[in-house]
Formats: C-alpha cells, sequence, structure tokens
C-alpha cells in the first residue's frame, strides 16, 4: 500500500505546485519584456517546473522499483517538499532572483538527504539485490555532482542579493541551473533504465 498511498500524496502536492507556477506567472507583466532579464525570468520558471517534474520523477522510480521499510517520516517529507516548491516558486517574482538560488540550494540539500536515505534503506532489503548488486554503494565522491550545484546556488544566490544583479549574468546563471536541472532528470532516467533491465 506504502507506494499508492505516498505517490498519491506527493501527487497532490506536485499538482498544486504546477497550479501555483501557472498562476504566479500568468499574472507577471515583466515576462513580456524585451530584455535580457526577461530571458532570465524565462529560465528561471522553467528550472522551477524542472525541479517539480524531477521530484516526482525521483519519488516515482524509487517508490515503484524499489521495496524498503517506509518510516512515518516518509509521509512527512513530501509536504516539506511541496513548502520548499512553493517557496520557490514565490521567489520567481522580480526582485528576489538571489533567494531564488538560495531556495535551489535548500531544495537540492533536501533531495540529496532524500535520495541518499531512501536508497540506504533500499539496499538493505535482499528483493532489490538484483539492482544493488551491479550498482556499488555511494560514495561521499559519487555524492559532488548534486553537492557542488547546491553548494555554488547557494554563492550564486547571496552574491545576488550581497552586489545586486546583473542581466547578463542572471542569464547565465539561470541556464546552468536549467541545464543542471535537466541534467539529474537524463541520470535519473540513466538509473531508471539500469533498475529495469535484465543484463
Amino acid at each position: 500500500m506504502f507506494p499508492s498511498v505516498l505517490l498519491t500524496l506527493l501527487s497532490i502536492v506536485q499538482a498544486v505546485a504546477i497550479e501555483k507556477l501557472w498562476e504566479q506567472s500568468r499574472l507577471r507583466l515583466d515576462l513580456f519584456d524585451a530584455s535580457w532579464m526577461t530571458v532570465a525570468s524565462w529560465l528561471q520558471l522553467a528550472a522551477t517546473l524542472l525541479v517539480i517534474i524531477f521530484i516526482w520523477l525521483l519519488y516515482v522510480g524509487l517508490v515503484m522499483r524499489f521495496r524498503f521499510t517506509p518510516l512515518l517520516s516518509d509521509l512527512i517529507l513530501p509536504f516539506f517538499v511541496g513548502l520548499f516548491e512553493f517557496l520557490l516558486i514565490e521567489m520567481t517574482q522580480s526582485g528576489f532572483f538571489g533567494a531564488w538560488f538560495i531556495v535551489m540550494a535548500l531544495i537540492s540539500a533536501f533531495i540529496i538527504y532524500i535520495r541518499h536515505a531512501l536508497f540506504r534503506r533500499a539496499r538493505r532489503d535482499p528483493d532489490n539485490s538484483e539492482f544493488f548488486d551491479v550498482v556499488p554503494a555511494a560514495t561521499w565522491f559519487d555524492h559532488l555532482e548534486r553537492i557542488v550545484p547546491a553548494v555554488m546556488f547557494a554563492v550564486v544566490g547571496i552574491w545576488f542579493i550581497t552586489n545586486g544583479v546583473r542581466s547578463w549574468l542572471a542569464v547565465i546563471a539561470s541556464f546552468v541551473v536549467f541545464v543542471g536541472i535537466a541534467y539529474q532528470i537524463y541520470i535519473a532516467a540513466r538509473y531508471w533504465r539500469l533498475s529495469v533491465s535484465d543484463t
């Protein structure tokens, strides 16, 4: 019952987050200005949508493919995921560019924690051995490709808050975030293919 309960709960949270993102972007008149900040804002909105999709894929991939003993925290964490997503969506408004990067760093750290905790418990279950016998246990080095971007998001956010937003740098930073999240979705797809492969 756990996978269906968790995915139902998370799907409600994700649906509300997408609706909030739509409402937030629909009311923004600055998205139709001809400026580099407009490009940065569109990239920011696209990256926010990708975050929502990535979190959904992360949970779906874990609970549909692997067996693990659920904890009470597994039913509480989706609400915190939703809070972070709603905060990220709020920060897509113009004037909160630096804060958006800080929240993105917090979401990245939260995703690292969720993924690590669930994978660790899934590795202990013998039903998952066909996957974990092939994939070695993660080391700190393996987490670097997720930790480094989270730290970079925080540094960029602090820099924007303290020094102001320069439009050309905002475009570059937003594009890097967008590409980084798209790459994380690619990694999730690669692990999904590996987990269901017969070879």
